[in-house]
């Protein structure tokens, strides 16, 4: 096997990780050169396959992790269980991201395949099947309006659409909750107090400065777009029979 010098500079936690890793398996990762070897060819050229079911597993355990850590008290009594909790979460989390590269962006080069949800008076809306759809359980031929979560500044977090039906009236917190269930990493994000929240119905511009921005968008209809000769976001409308 041909060898190269490779010198770079690395986290003064490194050389410690590095040891922790050949102290694992002394028989195959005898030097730094084989640990790097190894982790390489461990985490990368993936194939989608394997990627998919390794960040698959993530998320399971992500929604558990964050499942648990609702169940602890934050006044202090349980400190150390939160901490051990929020170290396994961050863990799970890295290995999502990275897992998530390497199939996610094959589907985002196919062609944008849609979903029809069906709505009140027999209107209905015309979203990207990509997108979760929320409250799912419910009959969606209760409601006459759509609206969207959309994360500006999450695509380097891997974050989805998502998509809830309403009759005007919503809690954010309410959709935030059905959404982390759905996809648990939003959880660091709507819990994190320097990101931003952002609503169509406000009446200021939704300023996104590189620090993400949690955004609830109503969904327009199609008429909206038509008499202006626009095309809608992502195809995404509410159609309705009687204008």
């Amino acid at each position: 096997m041909n060898k190269i010098k490779f010198g770079t500079t690395v986290e003064v936690a490194t050389p410690d990780r590095i040891k922790e890793l050949r102290s694992k398996n002394p028989e195959s990762i005898r030097s730094t050169g084989e640990a790097i070897d190894y982790l390489t060819a461990m985490f990368t050229g993936l194939t989608p396959r394997v990627a998919e079911a390794m960040d698959k597993a993530c998320q399971k355990e992500l929604q558990l992790t964050a499942q648990e850590m609702r169940r602890l008290s934050f006044d202090g009594s349980e400190e150390l269980s939160v901490a051990e909790l929020e170290r396994d979460y961050d863990q799970f989390l890295r290995l999502h991201e990275h897992f998530s590269l390497y199939y996610m962006d094959l589907a985002e080069n196919e062609p944008r395949d849609m979903r029809r949800i069906d709505l009140a008076d027999n209107d209905f809306a015309v979203v990207p099947s990509s997108w979760i759809l929320l409250g799912d359980g419910e009959s969606s031929e209760s409601f006459s309006q759509v609206s969207v979560v959309e994360i500006c500044g999450g695509a380097k977090h891997g974050a989805p659409h998502f998509a809830f039906l309403h009759n005007g009236e919503y809690n954010e917190e309410d959709v935030l909750d059905l959404a982390i269930q759905k996809w648990p990493p939003l959880f660091d994000l709507a819990h994190d107090p320097c990101v931003g929240r952002w609503n169509s119905k406000s009446a200021k511009s939704c300023v996104y400065n590189g620090v993400p921005v949690i955004c609830f968008h109503e969904l327009q209809d199609a008429s909206f777009y038509e008499g202006r000769g626009l095309d809608a976001p992502c195809g995404a409308a509410v159609h309705r029979c009687q204008q």
